[in-house]
């Protein structure tokens, strides 16, 4: 929140902010001239919406594929599109994927994903999901953590995130 001091004034002001306008009218009675008041402006960065979490998907074959990309921006956000309706659907309200048809064949699907809001700004990305008969590799199952043990301040016990990875092939 943002103060404007108005000092002297005795006709109006319009301040214009996020598609909307104020009129503030001052003027002089006759009993009295209002010589300073106080506006509280709340100011939004303009834009369109940023992702958050846009990236690339590596999905082993044969297995259902369902993860969100989503959006964040100054209005809220009104739908998510994607450009592959045929293998893919994703929820217009939430940015929830799925594939709709069998991953039965390694493949790499390029995906055009865009956002609306209701401010009417929009932005899209584009990303990848790789269907392979490999594995992801450990350290991605794990976001990069793959074994973290620290010790605590007192050198008494460690701490920390153990993340394992087992491959039954």
């Amino acid at each position: 929140m943002s103060n404007i001091k108005v000092k002297e004034l005795s006709t109006h002001i319009v301040v214009t902010l996020l598609f909307s306008t104020l009129i503030i009218l001052l003027t002089n009675n006759g009993m009295s001239l209002i010589t300073e008041g106080t506006i509280n402006v709340d100011v939004k960065v303009l834009g369109p919406p940023n992702w958050i979490n846009l990236r690339n998907f590596t999905q082993m074959i044969n297995l259902p594929f369902s993860q969100t990309i989503s959006a964040s921006g100054a209005f809220p956000i009104d739908g998510y599109f994607l450009n592959e309706t045929s293998s893919f659907n994703i929820s217009r309200s939430t940015g929830f994927i799925i594939n709709i048809t069998s991953l039965s064949s390694v493949k790499t699907y390029w995906l055009n994903i865009s956002v609306n809001d209701t401010g009417g700004y929009s932005n899209s990305g584009i990303f990848y999901i790789n269907i392979t008969t490999e594995p992801s590799s450990p350290t991605s199952q794990c976001n990069g953590n793959f074994t973290v043990l620290k010790s605590s301040s007192s050198n008494t016990r460690p701490y920390g995130r153990i993340c394992w990875w087992l491959d039954f092939r």
